[in-house]
């Protein structure tokens, strides 16, 4: 492995392999700090807090639940976030698939999760709560 293969959490200051760390805002994460960061959106009662961002932002190849939302600002001013489709991936950064979908939704929220079965889970209960198509990847 090459020097260039390791990256810095600039949170937690700990070192990865590059595949283990998200771009945010500019910033380069490690997985759990990741999931720390503030949400713009929380669904089913703040047991999975998802980082909404706009269509086209580039993610690392790293394992997550993805979820399309459309956006809109209500007359307080307020965003609001309507539950399109939910899914799950090894690989946040190939997700070409969900192209299709810009006409109906325009954020894309990350849960960035390794384990396969935990992925699996969550999309079935964001599925099942929201009563949503979930994709199979």
């Amino acid at each position: 492995m090459t020097l260039e293969e390791k990256w810095v959490c600039e949170e937690c200051k700990n070192v990865f392999d590059a595949n283990k760390i998200v771009d945010y805002e500019e910033s380069k994460l490690c997985i759990s700090c990741f999931n720390k960061s503030i949400s713009e959106l929380t669904l089913l009662k703040g047991n999975f807090d998802f980082i909404v961002y706009r269509f086209g932002v580039r993610f690392n190849n790293t394992g997550g639940v993805y979820l399309l939302t459309k956006r809109e600002i209500n007359k307080e001013k307020k965003a609001n976030h309507t539950l399109v489709l939910t899914g799950e991936t090894a690989d946040l950064s190939d997700l070409k698939h969900l192209d299709s979908y810009k006409m109906t939704a325009n954020c894309i929220g990350i849960y960035a999760e390794e384990d396969k079965d935990t992925r699996r889970q969550i999309r079935n209960k964001l599925a099942a709560s929201y009563n949503v198509i979930y994709i199979n990847n």
